[in-house]
């Protein structure tokens, strides 16, 4: 693989030229989605220029490039091969119900000749390229289905002989999978295949075992943020942190430009490049036209960039402020003291759907998923009842089983990512020394959607955080940011350990602008390795007056 280190971060989706690439866009890569209709026009016949044209662009703006070639699909201009439908190869189509899109037949092995065939010559193609070339294709996901997406089809066939199982699914992509991946190990060694893992998390696992080099799709993590499960989805993709196997994701409608999402697009985008960064999603497409129609979020990009490519700790961190208030949760809400998570009027319902589940023998992520799904309809009131009655100032809306719900007028969850948002610092104990707040601030800054606050009357006066002991100072200055919602006349402070001992590096009064503000402190001598309480390495602290609401904390050393 490319020895390189700095090609995550923002990255173009869709063909280049269709639309304009906008000049602000501060982009790593791109990748165009590749049409097998248009690549290869006739049974052997290749239209090199479409493919070269892709490349070149990516090329030309210095930046890295993904292979995407789409086999089957509902789109304007059908990926399919329309030849492949007629003699001599008469491969059956497929025809959907409701929409008429129609699809090849998967199976058929004239199909999947022509399919190999055409991989082939593009891997050929892509080889004979230069050098210099070659090192900026770093991946090809490999789209066996619908687009690149994990299914076969968008839809149902009306014909049900054309239905998969998951089973028959899997085992038909899965040894193109393992073929295409040892081609590029011998062809193409600087390009890793990426495979589209499945956002139930069904080919996670086969896939470490069976490609322990591959990359992969985690889609959902960039289409919402605060979306149901997201916890266990977040935790599997950790696994992969430092690896240097990497993530990919598209921005997409129906979650982004929705009536709720334009309510503050800079929120919403921070929110979302946060989760990403977090969940370790650290290259994320996006089609020019929702870039242009997404105003005013430029800062979020520019702050995703800053931090996608730090995979492992080196010097510099943040931390984002949030609560998002998991009804699952059961630390923090203890069923003996809020009710049980399931409703109980309706447990045996729910443990005949659970023996079910069971049954289906699932690989261990898929399970996960799917049991998260089946716990929602079954949640009990009573318990989000008494919850709810904790967080007067938080909004609830019942939550959706998709990741389509209104991640922005909702500040509760199931199985939800606890606390911060944070890259290599920690927040000692968020609940018990600060409290959540939701959508503050105003609408065109992109701090707010969630932040912390102290609460002064209830005894917590001091946040307290820990840096990843890995992290490595370059320089003898550290700089901290720090954003927060100058309201009030509350008087707070930034303290870190010195030689002194515990020291107030920056003590600030609010001046009631009730503006989001952005200050940078700088300090030398700054001790690490948790020194003051709690083992952290620094704290702010309300002083006098009103609380103060903070939003992001960020370090570099």
């Amino acid at each position: 693989m490319s020895a390189s280190s700095n090609f995550c971060g923002l990255w173009l989706y869709g063909n280049v030229g269709n639309p304009t690439i906008p000049n602000s866009m501060d982009v790593r890569g791109s990748l165009p989605t590749l049409k097998w209709s248009l690549l290869e026009t006739g049974a052997g016949t290749y239209n090199w220029n479409y493919f070269d044209n892709q490349v070149n662009y990516a090329i030309s703006r210095n930046i890295y490039f993904n292979i995407e070639i789409w086999v089957a699909g509902p789109t304007n201009t059908p990926p399919t091969p329309s030849w492949l439908y007629s003699a001599p190869y008469n491969v059956p189509q497929v025809v959907m119900q409701t929409s008429g899109d129609i699809y090849p037949d998967f199976r058929n092995a004239t199909y999947q000749t022509r399919w190999q065939m055409m991989r082939n010559a593009v891997v050929a193609h892509v080889a004979a390229y230069s050098d210099a070339v070659k090192e900026k294709i770093l991946m090809w996901q490999i789209c066996e289905g619908s687009t690149g997406d994990a299914v076969p089809y968008h839809g149902v066939p009306v014909n049900p002989i054309y239905n998969f199982t998951d089973d028959e699914w899997s085992a038909l992509k899965r040894p193109v999978w393992v073929e295409l991946y040892n081609q590029l190990a011998s062809s193409l060694p600087l390009t890793a295949l990426l495979i589209n893992q499945g956002n139930a998390g069904e080919n996670f696992q086969w896939a470490n075992d069976n490609l322990p080099n591959c990359w992969m799709k985690s889609g959902d993590f960039s289409h919402n943020y605060s979306f149901p499960g997201e916890l266990d989805y977040s935790n599997r993709l950790l696994t992969l942190r430092g690896t240097g196997r990497k993530l990919r994701g598209e921005a997409a409608n129906p979650n982004w430009l929705t009536t709720d999402w334009n309510l503050s697009n800079p929120k919403n985008t921070f929110a979302i490049m946060c989760s990403a960064l977090y969940a370790n999603m650290t290259i994320f497409n996006m089609p020019p036209a929702l870039y242009t129609a997404n105003g005013g979020a430029s800062a979020a990009y520019t702050f995703y960039n800053k931090y996608a490519n730090e995979e492992v700790p080196t010097n510099k961190a943040f931390c984002a402020l949030r609560d998002e208030i998991d009804l699952d949760d059961v630390i923090r809400f203890p069923e003996g003291t809020y009710g049980n998570v399931i409703d109980p009027s309706r447990l045996t319902a729910y443990t005949n759907d659970y023996n079910a589940l069971v049954a289906e023998n699932l690989p261990a992520a898929q399970f996960s998923t799917e049991l998260t799904k089946l716990k929602i309809p079954y949640l009990n009131p009573a318990r989000i009842t008494a919850i709810r009655a904790l967080f007067p100032s938080a909004a609830y809306l019942p939550i959706d089983r998709s990741r389509d719900g209104d991640a922005y007028s909702n500040d509760y969850n199931f199985d939800s990512i606890p606390d911060n948002y944070n890259l290599f610092i920690t927040q000692y104990s968020p609940n018990t020394t600060s409290k959540g707040v939701w959508r503050t601030g105003e609408s065109t800054s992109m701090y707010g959607r969630y932040g912390r606050s102290t609460d002064y009357i209830n005894g917590k006066i001091e946040m307290f955080f820990i840096l990843d002991p890995l992290l490595t100072p370059t320089t003898s200055v550290s700089t901290f940011t720090l954003s927060y919602l100058d309201a009030g006349t509350g008087i707070w402070s930034l303290n870190v350990s010195t030689l002194k001992g515990k020291h107030e590096i920056k003590v600030v009064q609010n001046t009631n602008t009730n503006l989001v503000k952005t200050i940078d402190v700088t300090i030398e001598g700054i001790i690490l390795g948790g020194e003051l309480e709690h083992g952290s390495d620094f704290t702010i602290k309300y002083l006098n007056g009103n609380d103060t609401t903070f939003y992001v904390v960020e370090i570099l050393l």
